[in-house]
């Protein structure tokens, strides 16, 4: 039988519906006899950021009060959920992104999730989703924009009024060798909403003043990809995850 992709209430039901077949009512408990994971981090505008070991499932907003609870700073109002970039199987959108040759390629609009937090406050479980291994849940002082994908210095950008699509990235370093200025993805979305819009623009004709510079919104998302066929996956922190390893650990259980 498979465990795997379940909680323990989940498959303790399962083994008891198998055991129908020779046991009148069966009583079945199922438990956790080790709990491997990578840490959870807790960064940004909260009281006590830190990096957790999960023993057992928990939200983002248990992981939030575990770290303080957020500051009166953060006034960006909204929780952004940094994902690994490892493909979950458990998960329906693992298995629809996975490429046919194998390849771990994924989405960017999977790579970040964002909530509003006053939507995760009122404890909804849509807003109030179960962390995964290798999270980083990032409640901001002030609103951001992510650039990620093949720059210099990809990660997180304060949002500043009148920021363009072009100063983002040359905020983030500009393009490097392998990327492609014809090919940038704006990925747009509304925090606590699934709904996604993604444009395509070319920063060449940009430069050239053939088509306007696009001005970003709050929590926009701007991709650059590899100049080959292939779109590689980065990390949306850039070179700022190393600074997870200075935070204190709690074990949670």
């Amino acid at each position: 039988m498979q465990a795997a992709c379940y909680t323990e209430a989940k498959l303790a039901g399962l083994v008891a519906e198998g055991y129908k077949k020779f046991l009148r009512d069966p009583q079945v408990d199922v438990l956790v006899k080790e709990y491997r994971s990578q840490p959870v981090a807790v960064i940004g505008a909260v009281n006590q950021p830190g990096r957790f070991q999960l023993q057992r499932r928990a939200r983002a907003l248990e992981l939030i009060t575990f770290a303080g609870g957020p500051k009166t700073t953060a006034v960006g109002g909204v929780v952004h959920i940094i994902h690994n970039g490892e493909l979950d199987h458990c998960s329906q959108t693992g298995a629809k992104n996975q490429p046919e040759n194998g390849e771990n390629t994924i989405p960017i609009s999977d790579v970040i999730t964002s909530i509003k937090l006053s939507d995760m406050l009122a404890g909804t479980p849509d807003s109030n989703p179960f962390v995964q291994p290798g999270d980083v849940i990032s409640v901001p002082e002030a609103d951001l924009i992510f650039v990620t994908g093949f720059v210099t210095r990809p990660g997180p950008f304060p949002m500043t009024p009148g920021l363009t699509l072009t100063q983002a990235v040359a905020l983030a370093g500009g393009v490097s060798q392998e990327g492609s200025l014809g090919r940038v993805r704006l990925v747009r979305g509304t925090p606590g909403k699934g709904e996604r819009k993604e444009t395509m623009y070319n920063l060449g004709d940009i430069h050239r003043r053939k088509i306007q510079d696009v001005a970003l919104q709050a929590n926009d998302i701007v991709e650059i990809p590899s100049s080959t066929a292939r779109i590689a996956y980065r990390g949306a922190l850039g070179g700022g995850i190393n600074l997870l390893n200075a935070l204190p650990f709690f074990i949670l259980r």
